[in-house]
């Protein structure tokens, strides 16, 4: 295991370059049962492996880390060699998400009470109800009351 997933699992105590399957399914609980059911998929049936089939999840950590892993098997001819792990950080991606959407959520609730208002005063202009309009006004009136 390198450097930058101990980083990113606060799994300092690891110093080998490769982990046997049971150190995994101990860092991710449930999940990690999951990883390694397809690690014994392929490494009992390699020849049943067809190009494109990975696994993916994204994966919550106790450390309040969210990582994304990516695995593929390494199949050469009939024999399962490994597989190609890739374990990313994802947390500040999340957190930013996260932010987006807060944001876009207040911004359209902030925005929806004055277009309300507006959209019912356009409504009483092109009524009549607060004096007469000219035939211009009531385009420029009809354009705004239709984009909203």
């Amino acid at each position: 295991m390198n450097t930058s997933v101990q980083h990113i699992l606060g799994r300092m105590s690891f110093v080998q370059q490769v982990s046997p399957l049971s150190s995994f399914s101990g860092l991710f609980g449930d999940r990690g049962q999951a990883w390694i059911s397809a690690i014994h998929r392929w490494s009992e049936a390699p020849t049943a492996y067809t190009a494109g089939d990975t696994y993916a999840e994204r994966l919550e950590l106790e450390n309040d880390r969210i990582a994304l892993v990516h695995l593929a098997p390494v199949i050469l001819e009939d024999d399962f060699l490994g597989t190609v792990s890739i374990l990313r950080d994802i947390t500040h991606e999340v957190e930013v998400d996260r932010l987006k959407s807060e944001f876009v959520a207040t911004v359209s609730h902030e925005l929806r009470t004055p277009m309300t208002a507006i959209k019912g005063y356009i409504e009483m202009l092109l009524m009549g109800a607060v004096g007469a309009i000219n035939e211009n006004q009531v385009h420029f009136l009809e354009i705004v009351r239709q984009q909203h």
